[in-house]
């Protein structure tokens, strides 16, 4: 759990710091109410509020939900050896605690702390922990059963699902901004699309042997995936803005971003992530990046 720590938060502290400084120098936004907000987004709370889970890194609201699955990760591998019957108990906890939490918190006016069923069923641990504990669940019949494999049955089944319940999904929009903000919506996306589709085509992944498990394990997919936390980090916000507005064209943007993303890797993520090692040179190139990104994003003002 330290080490999945260790890989998430240095990046996510050194870009979110940007984003609120560059917000306070360039955008003259209000310095004192930000730092309020800063504090709630570099310790993950703003993931608990309405108001607040899309600022800074608007994306990195589900980071909030990562890191609390992390925290209870311990006690529920142990509750899971003993029996597996936990896999369901856990999620019908936290479900029920997040119930617990909106009716208590509704009518109470404070940023919009679980204070919306929508908001805790999308965006919170306590509605989408039922994602985590399919993983846990296909991890474990994996273990059981690593060879059961039908020539990619599986693995484009898992597909043709996925694909199925994003039409689905785009269905039900309705009224709403997305379809997933449908009743029935939240159910396809917090239940039927993680269990029926990407738990079909990840165990054909793991099982299976098929052309798009090769193009997945290729050396520039691997690459692709080292960079992908990093790219999950900025592909929303000041830094995909500033060089949109550049190019003009998604697709040059989408691979700028990826080549940016992957510079990140070599000249930050490890440093930061090795802290014991982390020297002068390091330091530097810490600096150096920030300078490059402030000074991009100056010029296009």
């Amino acid at each position: 759990m330290t080490n999945r720590f260790a890989r998430i938060y240095p990046m996510y502290f050194l870009l979110t710091t940007f984003t609120f400084v560059a917000g306070a120098i360039f955008l003259n936004q209000n310095q004192i109410h930000d730092a309020k907000i800063y504090l709630l987004n570099i310790t993950f709370f703003r993931g608990f509020f309405t108001d607040f889970k899309f600022t800074g890194i608007a994306q990195g609201w589900s980071l909030t939900v990562e890191e609390l699955f992390y925290l209870l990760a311990p006690i529920s591998f142990i509750l899971i050896k003993r029996s597996k019957i936990y896999l369901i108990i856990i999620p019908l906890i936290l479900l029920t605690i997040g119930l617990v939490s909106v009716f208590f918190f509704k009518e109470i006016n404070f940023h919009g702390f679980m204070g919306e069923m929508n908001f805790m069923l999308l965006y919170t641990f306590f509605g989408r922990s039922t994602e985590f504990f399919l993983g846990i669940f296909l991890a474990l019949l994996y273990k059981q059963r690593p060879h059961i494999g039908f020539n990619g049955l599986f693995t484009y089944l898992g597909l043709f699902i996925i694909f199925l319940m994003v039409f689905i999904l785009s269905t039900l929009k309705g009224d709403s901004t997305y379809g997933l903000h449908h009743p029935m919506g939240i159910v396809v996306n917090n239940v039927l699309l993680p269990a029926f589709g990407i738990c079909t085509f990840f165990w054909g992944l793991l099982t299976e042997k098929t052309i798009l498990n090769k193009i997945l394990g290729s050396k520039l997919f691997e690459t692709l995936g080292k960079s992908s936390y990093i790219f999950y980090l900025i592909h929303m916000g000041l830094i995909s803005i500033v060089i949109g507005k550049t190019v003009g064209n998604q697709l040059t943007l989408f691979i700028l971003l990826n080549i940016l993303s992957f510079y990140f890797i070599i000249i930050l993520k490890n440093p930061l992530i090795n802290f014991k090692k982390t020297n002068v040179k390091a330091v530097t190139r810490i600096i150096q990046c920030q300078q490059i990104i402030f000074f991009t994003f100056h010029t296009m003002e």
